[in-house]
């Protein structure tokens, strides 16, 4: 497929194109465009075509008589018609993706010309904004931007080790209120969390009451949720996470028959299992306030 804007090109081959193979492609077609070579077009029988080696995609039925196209020393194909009358306006040649349109079969979408011209131009645009971003001319984007992953996977760890140090704890920013309500036959210990929090802590927190053997934890089913209602994939629907455990000194209580008590009364869905089960609520309970 050729459009004014781009071109397309499906081919047979067993796997990804490596980065290597990509510019190895690139290179190969910006060399040849550079040399200007006029294109040959030639009338000829279908028979006489074959035997010269003409490309010919046998998915498709040639009358007797078919029209060539020669790029002298590099290419002779079946075409019925071309774009160009010679190499030189297909430069700057970029591929910009591939994909796998079938089992053995890859395409790639890349642009030529003018386009080729827009798009790198606009790259370069977008980099000298990410340069300028990293502190600005003299910045090697690459080096910095290697050094910022690192910075960003070793901070990351940093927090999760004190996420979960703080998740053992009784925060005073963590509301932790003791229930009796006529409607949960069992001993209840809320937890609502900062929503500032990351959600990664309600888990965390979660496991820390699992595992707990002192009695103030472990006699109690404990329903943890957040403050503030977290954002779904849309964008636009809110939820609140909530997640039940049930203390190791309970007995004959199921975290999952717990969990779908509070989906019933305040909608929502979630599973687990019996010491430990999740999911999401429309509405916080109002006990929780």
């Amino acid at each position: 497929m050729v459009a004014p804007d781009k071109l397309r090109f499906d081919f047979t081959y067993p796997k990804a194109l490596s980065e290597s193979q990509i510019n190895e492609v690139e290179n190969s077609i910006n060399d040849i465009a550079l040399q200007n070579i006029k294109l040959r077009t030639e009338s000829m029988r279908l028979e006489e075509a074959l035997a010269k080696n003409a490309v010919a995609t046998f998915t498709e039925n040639y009358p007797p008589a078919v029209r060539t196209v020669n790029i002298p020393n590099y290419s002779l194909e079946l075409c019925a018609g071309t774009h160009l009358s010679s190499t030189k306006p297909v430069f700057p040649f970029k591929i910009l993706h591939q994909s796998s349109v079938a089992a053995g079969t890859r395409r790639i979408e890349a642009v030529a010309g003018t386009q080729a011209v827009k798009h790198l131009l606009s790259k370069e645009t977008q980099l000298k904004c990410v340069t300028d971003c990293l502190g600005g001319k003299n910045v090697n984007p690459v080096d910095t931007v290697k050094t910022l992953r690192q910075t960003i996977k070793t901070q990351e760890r940093a927090i999760n080790e004190l996420v979960t140090l703080l998740a053992e704890c009784d925060s005073k920013q963590i509301t932790i209120k003791l229930v009796n309500d006529p409607s949960f036959n069992y001993p209840l210990q809320l937890h609502a969390i900062p929503s500032q929090y990351p959600l990664s802590f309600l888990q965390k927190r979660a496991h820390f009451l699992k595992s707990s053997r002192e009695s103030d934890k472990s006699k109690y089913v404990h329903i943890l949720t957040t403050q503030q209602p977290t954002k779904g994939k849309d964008g636009a629907s809110e939820t609140y996470p909530v997640i039940v455990v049930v203390g190791s000194e309970v007995k004959e209580l199921n975290a999952k028959e717990v969990l779908m008590q509070l989906i019933s009364k305040y909608e929502g869905s979630g599973g687990g299992g019996a010491t430990l089960s999740q999911g999401k609520l429309k509405s916080i309970p109002d006990i929780i306030i």
